[in-house]
């Protein structure tokens, strides 16, 4: 499908076996991507289709630029969708990027080079009513970043009937020169003690260690031992562990060793005597200078030392080693997180952004979702 912009064209893949020709020019992208989104890369999302399921049917948007044939294009544009419906009692169908529990950020994959283009193409493609679908859900973006910023210039500017449904934020941290600095004026004086006072009281009890595993052999060994560690602890108890289900199990390994391949897994675990007594995982950007906190497990057995805030706080301070040249983490928190919002001071906005195509139709579906809102605000207090 062309759009109006010469040399671009958009072309839709609907299932994994689709998008796997085109992982090459996937995987480029991740690397050129004007902000980094790990949850939409390649061997990421494909585990996600395969293992999770989808909330309805998939629409994964690709668009290409070239400068005379389809040889050699360049794609600058990757936004997976799934079919939903919205409004009232769901009478209006709607495309929204892809979310799912495991999927902590949607922000669509696009080309630092080529961002208005990418984005005049995507867009356009909505009015097309696509599959007759006019409404459309750029949901869980990060509001504040560069990508949100032209998308809303390039809508304004193309007069597309568009709003912010929702609007929160987490914990962010921004790696600074010096790690104690960052925690001494994250953390209040009292809590600082506190948590070296148990930092004290568990090296009481033995040798503790922190282990980095970024290049680690076995890997897979210490996926099998983080995924019984997050089982035996609330996580497990509330039935939200990835060892829940054969099929989560078979997504986190599939998910992770995507990164582990690539060298941007980095596995840290805090040690009490050899005995793993809290695990991290977390994720380096394709682009570089970027991370974020996946997954955090710890022992409940030694709660009272609070070895995940323990490991957290390393975690800080492995992120603030220069070789690792890491700029930024995301937390992947839910909003007013009762251990990281105490740890890190910064915030990442995430928005939920509804637009639709242009024309009549699409100023009136937005006026309702709108209404809809307020009414629902108002009646909250």
């Amino acid at each position: 499908m062309a759009s109006q912009t010469p040399g671009v064209f958009v072309e839709v893949a609907r299932n994994g076996e689709e998008l796997k020709r085109y992982v090459a020019d996937w995987d480029a992208l991740a690397q050129d991507a004007l902000e980094p989104n790990p949850f939409f890369e390649s061997g990421a999302l494909l585990a996600a289709i395969h293992y999770l399921g989808l909330p309805g049917p998939l629409c994964c948007v690709l668009v290409y630029r070239a400068a005379t044939a389809r040889a050699g294009a360049r794609l600058i544009a990757f936004a997976p969708f799934v079919r939903t419906a919205k409004g009232p009692r769901g009478i209006v169908s709607c495309y929204r990027t892809l979310t799912h529990l495991h999927c902590f950020l949607s922000t669509p994959l696009v080309h630092r080079e080529h961002v208005d283009d990418a984005l005049d193409a995507l867009l356009t493609w909505m009015d097309g009513a696509p599959d007759g679908v006019r409404t459309f859900g750029f949901y869980k973006i990060a509001g504040d970043g560069p990508l949100a910023t032209t998308l809303y210039r390039r809508m304004e500017a193309r007069r597309q009937p568009h709003f912010t449904e929702l609007s929160y934020e987490r914990a962010f941290l921004r790696v600074g020169s010096d790690a104690q600095g960052s925690l001494v004026s994250a953390i209040p004086t009292k809590k600082r003690k506190e948590l070296a006072r148990q930092r004290r009281r568990l090296e009481e009890l033995g040798n503790v260690t922190l282990t980095d595993r970024v290049a680690d052999p076995d890997a897979f060994g210490w996926m099998d031992r983080f995924l019984a560690l997050e089982a035996k602890g609330w996580k497990g108890q509330s039935g939200n562990a990835f060892n829940r289900t054969s099929k989560e199990r078979a997504y986190f390994l599939a998910f992770i060793e995507h990164f582990r391949a690539r060298g941007r897994a980095m596995f840290l675990d805090l040690r009490l005597e050899g005995r793993e007594i809290a695990m991290k995982c977390n994720l380096v950007a394709a682009s570089g200078g970027g991370s974020f906190a996946f997954k955090i497990a710890h022992d409940m057995d030694f709660a009272r030392y609070s070895p995940g805030v323990l490991l957290e706080l390393d975690n800080i301070r492995v992120l603030h080693e220069p070789a690792r040249g890491i700029a930024w983490m995301d937390s992947c928190a839910k909003p007013d997180h009762p251990m990281i919002d105490h740890l890190w001071r910064e915030r990442r906005r995430i928005v939920y952004l509804t637009c639709c195509g242009r024309g009549f139709v699409g100023w009136f579906l937005i006026a309702l979702f709108r209404w809809r809102k307020l009414r629902q605000e108002r009646a909250e207090g």
